[in-house]
């Protein structure tokens, strides 16, 4: 396979996102500003940044910080707010936050969307809450494991990377259907950081016992391919 050489087109000044994620849908990309406690849209075509959000609930004067993720699906856009144990709701025709703050588990760290539902990774509840889009409350809490670290969606499942005390990264499996574990997958000796769903598998971002970072693909058909 040929090397490839990317080169830079476009850079813009953000709102102190350290730390903050960011995600991609209603034509637009969309960042999460962790220490300013805001959301920065930046229009697809245009490239500039067209809108930054402060995150508040409706009415109060004080922003919410602590802002790691961001996502876009079932019909809004949706942050974490760490500190305060919440998620909001940002309306993209808008660009206001929509109704109050969601309160979830304890430290919200990572969320996705998808299969009706918005899934959110308590990192020190070690559970994934699930929102449901239309009446905006968590409808089911789901028990996962320790250290818990990310959230996916994808191959008709919701998929969350945590470690075990004993030392090793797993993967478990819930079905949107039954809200319940079906399946966890060791990863190997180390601890999991990251996981992500595309091209017919999950891939993981672990950190293994000798400090090299490593990704893992999980598929349906072989757990450890």
């Amino acid at each position: 396979m040929p090397s490839l050489l990317i080169s830079p087109t476009l850079t813009l000044q953000l709102d102190r996102p350290r730390g903050g994620r960011s995600a991609i849908g209603k034509g637009s990309a969309w960042v999460a500003n962790n220490d300013s406690g805001t959301i920065s849209r930046i229009d697809s075509e245009t490239r500039q940044i067209v809108e930054t959000i402060e995150v508040r609930v409706v009415g109060s004067e004080v922003l919410h910080g602590g802002l790691f993720d961001v996502a876009v699906g079932e019909g809004a856009v949706w942050v974490t707010a760490f500190v305060e144990n919440g998620v909001f709701r940002v309306d993209p025709e808008t660009n206001e936050i929509a109704g109050d703050m969601i309160s979830v588990g304890r430290r919200p760290l990572r969320l996705a969307t998808g299969e009706g539902a918005i899934w959110v990774a308590n990192s020190e509840d070690e559970t994934v809450s699930r929102i449901d889009p239309e009446s905006h409350q968590v409808v089911e809490t789901i028990q996962v494991g320790t250290y818990l670290k990310g959230v996916a969606v994808g191959l008709e499942s919701v998929w969350a990377c945590w470690t075990a005390d004993v030392g090793e990264g797993r993967v478990s499996r819930i079905s949107p259907r039954t809200n319940e574990i079906v399946d966890t997958v060791n990863i190997g000796r180390g601890v999991t950081v990251d996981i992500a769903v595309g091209e017919e598998s999950v891939w993981v971002l672990w950190i293994a016992e000798d400090y090299t970072a490593k990704v893992t693909r999980i598929s349906l058909t072989d757990p450890r391919q």
